[in-house]
């Protein structure tokens, strides 16, 4: 598994991820980091560069992904979108 690509048993949420060349998703180079919560939902840090290419840092964004043909840019000009995590409560979301 790398940045671009995303492999899950739902081949729904793979084409979500991968289709993610259309709206406010324009511009991402890869997602770097997800998880999922209890409900069910993705959420998946997005790159707008390429780190081992040598490109320099652009602010990425962090997706929320509720099933098919449903995602959402939850939050937008992240430094590095990694290390995101859920509370078991599901009453907050780390992302570091």
């Amino acid at each position: 598994m790398n940045g671009s690509t995303c492999v899950h048993d739902a081949p729904s949420l793979i084409e979500l991820l991968l289709a993610a060349q259309d709206g406010d998703a324009r511009g991402v180079a890869g997602f770097n980091d997800l998880c999922t919560d209890s409900a069910g939902r993705v959420w998946a840090g997005a790159l707008r560069f390429f780190p081992f290419k040598g490109e320099p840092p652009v602010p990425g964004d962090l997706w929320r992904l509720d099933g098919p043909g449903r995602a959402e840019r939850v939050s937008q000009e992240v430094d590095w979108p990694n290390g995101v995590a859920v509370s078991p409560d599901g009453g907050d979301l780390y992302l570091c």
